[in-house]
């Protein structure tokens, strides 16, 4: 009875009302939205990072350089200016991450993070530009003084979007796995809907990756998985997946310091090893 009440609850998931919410939401416009009050700046930070990934404004690559003709050869990651660099609507809590960046190099992902973060100023500060788009607006209770002493919070409506938002992401956490081996299609349907809040569901890890890219795929049509799924596919996730276990690792400074390595505080800007 309890497993027919699941798929019950499963046939009308990519239905929902809250789908229509979530397809005018960046991830890190939800992620404030849902938890305003604790989230950290490094997670909004490193949800605008993944969005610019998915929408190809930015790409992650791996390259192997030498800091010098005798120095031995590693591997980096560096960041380059995407497809969509120069047709991409750029908001402006995004601006701080294209400002870093022009079309004619690639910049190292260490100090070209540490320089957006630093751009970022303070939790507060970033918090202010992104409750000013548009989508946000609705949801909170906005005025000269609460935002002058930076005490915000949810409007009726706003509470309620965010507990239909809560709760049908985690109903994904749950379910989309099911979904994707049982029915591809719904799950296609989802993903194209939600966009880069994807990156919100705490299962979209390295292992995560590896099991969509070998088995999912392979059960959709080869037009969904180009169009739908396309970011996947990307050498961007590629790289991301391989390269860290989880996309929380992408802020954390201290993973990135190779030993006997460089000073990773150092802005090496456009500098090609």
């Amino acid at each position: 009875m309890q497993e027919e009440k699941i798929l019950d609850s499963l046939f009308y998931i990519d239905k929902k009302p809250v789908l229509d919410t979530l397809s005018k939401l960046s991830p890190t416009e939800t992620e404030l939205l849902v938890n305003f009050k604790r989230v950290e700046l490094k997670t909004l930070l490193k949800l605008t990072f993944c969005n610019l990934l998915f929408n190809k404004v930015l790409i992650l690559k791996k390259r192997y350089l030498r800091s010098s003709r005798k120095s031995p050869v590693r591997e980096c990651l560096v960041v380059e200016t995407g497809d969509r660099f120069f047709d991409y609507n750029i908001n402006g809590y995004e601006s701080i991450f294209v400002n870093q960046i022009d079309d004619e190099s690639y910049y190292h992902l260490i100090p070209y993070l540490k320089s957006v973060y630093r751009s970022a100023f303070s939790k507060n500060n970033y918090f202010k530009i992104v409750l000013k788009e548009k989508a946000l607006g609705g949801f909170f209770q906005l005025s000269f003084f609460r935002n002058l002493f930076n005490y915000q919070a949810l409007n009726f409506r706003g509470k309620e979007v965010k507990s239909e938002v809560s709760d049908y992401l985690e109903e994904l956490n749950i379910s989309l796995s099911y979904l994707l081996d049982n029915h591809p299609k719904k799950a296609a349907n989802i993903i194209k809907k939600i966009k880069g809040n994807i990156f919100l569901l705490t299962d979209v890890d390295s292992e995560f990756y590896r099991s969509f890219k070998d088995n999912y795929l392979e059960g959709l049509e080869k037009e969904e998985s180009s169009i739908i799924f396309d970011f996947f596919l990307e050498s961007s996730f590629e790289v991301l997946f391989e390269s860290f276990a989880s996309i929380e690792e992408f802020f954390d400074f201290s993973y990135f310091v190779p030993s006997g390595g460089y000073d990773s505080g150092m802005d090496f800007g456009d500098f090609d090893f």
